[in-house]
Protein backbone atom coordinates (compact mmCIF):
# COMPACT_ATOMS: atom_id res chain seq x y z
CA UNK A 1 0.00 0.00 0.00
CA UNK A 2 1.53 3.71 -1.11
CA UNK A 3 2.05 6.16 1.92
CA UNK A 4 -0.35 9.23 1.58
CA UNK A 5 1.09 12.37 0.23
CA UNK A 6 0.00 14.97 2.85
CA UNK A 7 1.64 18.66 2.56
CA UNK A 8 0.90 22.11 4.11
CA UNK A 9 0.53 25.57 3.22
CA UNK A 10 3.40 27.88 3.82
CA UNK A 11 2.00 30.99 5.86
CA UNK A 12 -0.79 28.77 7.12
CA UNK A 13 -1.09 31.20 10.27
CA UNK A 14 -1.18 34.10 7.71
CA UNK A 15 -3.40 33.12 5.36
CA UNK A 16 -6.05 30.83 7.17
CA UNK A 17 -8.48 33.41 7.14
CA UNK A 18 -8.45 33.07 3.05
CA UNK A 19 -8.15 29.10 3.57
CA UNK A 20 -11.01 28.74 5.61
CA UNK A 21 -13.44 31.54 3.51
CA UNK A 22 -12.76 29.42 0.33
CA UNK A 23 -11.98 25.72 1.39
CA UNK A 24 -13.29 23.39 3.74
CA UNK A 25 -12.12 20.13 4.94
CA UNK A 26 -13.17 16.88 2.95
CA UNK A 27 -13.20 19.49 -0.12
CA UNK A 28 -11.73 18.09 -3.24
CA UNK A 29 -9.60 20.68 -5.00
CA UNK A 30 -7.20 20.90 -8.15
CA UNK A 31 -4.14 22.95 -7.55
CA UNK A 32 -1.94 24.07 -10.29
CA UNK A 33 1.89 25.80 -10.78
CA UNK A 34 3.56 25.99 -13.93
CA UNK A 35 7.74 27.16 -14.29
CA UNK A 36 8.40 29.58 -16.66
CA UNK A 37 11.97 30.76 -18.37
CA UNK A 38 12.40 33.61 -15.68
CA UNK A 39 10.53 37.06 -14.31
CA UNK A 40 9.13 39.73 -17.25
CA UNK A 41 10.47 42.63 -18.04
CA UNK A 42 10.39 45.86 -20.40
CA UNK A 43 12.68 43.61 -22.44
CA UNK A 44 11.72 39.88 -22.17
CA UNK A 45 8.24 38.15 -21.98
CA UNK A 46 9.21 34.39 -20.23
CA UNK A 47 8.11 31.16 -21.18
CA UNK A 48 6.36 28.50 -19.39
CA UNK A 49 8.53 25.30 -19.72
CA UNK A 50 6.28 23.32 -17.22
CA UNK A 51 2.66 22.85 -16.54
CA UNK A 52 1.37 20.70 -13.44
CA UNK A 53 -1.86 20.08 -11.49
CA UNK A 54 -2.50 17.64 -8.69
CA UNK A 55 -6.34 16.85 -7.39
CA UNK A 56 -6.08 17.03 -3.38
CA UNK A 57 -8.63 16.49 -0.82
CA UNK A 58 -8.65 19.27 2.11
CA UNK A 59 -7.62 17.56 5.51
CA UNK A 60 -9.26 18.66 9.31
CA UNK A 61 -6.07 21.08 9.89
CA UNK A 62 -6.33 22.55 5.95
CA UNK A 63 -3.29 19.98 5.22
CA UNK A 64 -3.83 18.69 2.15
CA UNK A 65 -3.81 15.20 0.80
CA UNK A 66 -2.99 14.17 -2.89
CA UNK A 67 -5.65 12.10 -4.85
CA UNK A 68 -3.59 8.76 -6.58
CA UNK A 69 -4.33 9.47 -10.26
CA UNK A 70 -4.95 13.19 -10.10
CA UNK A 71 -1.96 14.61 -11.71
CA UNK A 72 -0.90 16.06 -14.97
CA UNK A 73 2.52 17.22 -15.71
CA UNK A 74 3.43 18.41 -18.87
CA UNK A 75 7.48 20.02 -20.26
CA UNK A 76 7.16 22.96 -23.31
CA UNK A 77 9.81 23.68 -25.10
CA UNK A 78 10.23 27.24 -25.30
CA UNK A 79 13.05 27.45 -28.63
CA UNK A 80 15.31 29.23 -26.04
CA UNK A 81 18.46 28.06 -24.27
CA UNK A 82 17.45 27.30 -20.01
CA UNK A 83 19.91 29.92 -18.20
CA UNK A 84 21.59 27.95 -15.33
CA UNK A 85 19.83 30.02 -12.77
CA UNK A 86 15.92 28.94 -13.60
CA UNK A 87 17.63 25.08 -13.92
CA UNK A 88 19.19 25.74 -10.65
CA UNK A 89 15.79 27.11 -9.57
CA UNK A 90 13.38 24.47 -11.07
CA UNK A 91 15.57 21.21 -11.31
CA UNK A 92 14.62 21.65 -14.91
CA UNK A 93 17.63 20.82 -17.47
CA UNK A 94 17.62 21.69 -21.25
CA UNK A 95 17.64 17.90 -22.07
CA UNK A 96 14.16 17.83 -20.53
CA UNK A 97 12.75 20.95 -22.47
CA UNK A 98 14.35 19.78 -26.16
CA UNK A 99 12.51 16.87 -26.12
CA UNK A 100 9.06 18.07 -25.33
CA UNK A 101 6.64 19.76 -27.55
Amino acid sequence: MQKEKVYTWRNISRNAGVLKRYLAPGMTVAVFDTETTGLPSKNYTPKIIQFSGQKVRINGDYSVSAIDGGEINFYINPCEKLSDKITKLTGITQDVVDSAP
